[in-house]
């Protein structure tokens, strides 16, 4: 609606549509800014015990009291996406029947009988290929990966 309403003031130093995204860029940074879209939170005497119980989960410092567990930390995140990318490129190294096998035991969560009725093989030859498919990741994760923060 403003694109319409403001087209009388538009100079014609850039295209419309460049120009109606800077209109639309910053009426987004507005909104975004504007008061109505805060929240002020005030506790009341009813909530001390909620108080109580916040503040138990810090030490004197401002530190967490007990330490926070690794999959609530962001700053792993970028560790988990390494460790993610360097498992995908050894999964593609392997031969594909082997890593084929490997993904539908441990990600797609197929029983060994099942994964050996599907592809047409044993169920001893499913416990070979994914025995073949585990060792062949470990060295190829312990030559590839090293976790952040550690001497390679």
């Amino acid at each position: 609606m403003v694109v319409v309403v403001a087209a009388a003031a538009r100079r014609g130093e850039s295209s419309l549509q460049t120009w109606a995204m800077g209109i639309l860029k910053h009426k987004i940074a507005d909104w975004y800014r504007s008061p109505a879209r805060r929240v002020t939170v005030s506790l009341d005497a009813d909530d001390e015990a909620l108080e109580r119980d916040v503040d138990a989960l810090f030490d004197a410092a401002g530190r967490w009291a007990e330490p926070v567990v690794a999959w609530s930390r962001p700053d792993h995140d970028e560790e988990r996406r390494q460790l993610v990318r360097t498992l995908d490129e050894c999964l593609n190294h392997l031969p594909a029947q082997t890593g084929r096998v490997f993904v539908m035991r441990e990600w797609l969560g197929f029983e060994n009988p099942e994964i050996a009725e599907r592809l047409g093989l044993s169920p001893d030859n499913i416990r070979q290929i994914l025995h073949r498919a585990r060792m062949g990741l470990r060295q190829c994760m312990q030559a590839h990966w090293t976790p952040m923060g550690k001497p390679a």
